[in-house]
């Protein structure tokens, strides 16, 4: 694992935690947030410093890591809505139902998500 991926591992658990933390709502949302701020944060950098020789190299580490960081985002918050052991496991006892609003969009999003996230995978491995 690079010194990037794993600082950015680490900002990104941590942006999580505050943000779920003190305000409550969807793990997704605020992942997809995270990623919006470091990403513009990383291309600005970027382009003022001069890091990279390619703007390639950079926008594809950033898509990598951006896709990989939403996808899992997404895979705990589905989880954590729709297991019935992990929704026991809260501290809190009451039962609260889940709005069809929110089911479509998870399994919107996990529709175009999911299948990307393969197609990654698969060229990873060929290649």
């Amino acid at each position: 694992m690079s010194v990037f991926d794993s600082v950015i591992i680490f900002a990104e658990v941590l942006f999580l935690a505050l943000a779920s933390r003190l305000r409550k709502g969807s793990v997704f949302l605020y992942d997809l947030l995270f990623w919006f701020l470091t990403s513009a944060l990383v291309i600005c950098l970027s382009v003022y410093i001069d890091l990279l020789q390619s703007r390639t190299q950079l926008l594809l580490l950033l898509a990598k890591s951006s896709v990989n960081g939403s996808s899992n985002a997404l895979i705990a918050e589905v989880l954590t809505t729709y297991l019935p052991f992990i929704r026991r496991l809260k501290i809190k006892k009451r039962t609260k139902k889940i709005p069809l609003q929110q089911i479509l969009v998870h399994l919107s999003i996990s529709g175009l998500v999911l299948p990307f996230v393969c197609f990654m995978i698969m060229t990873g491995i060929c290649y």
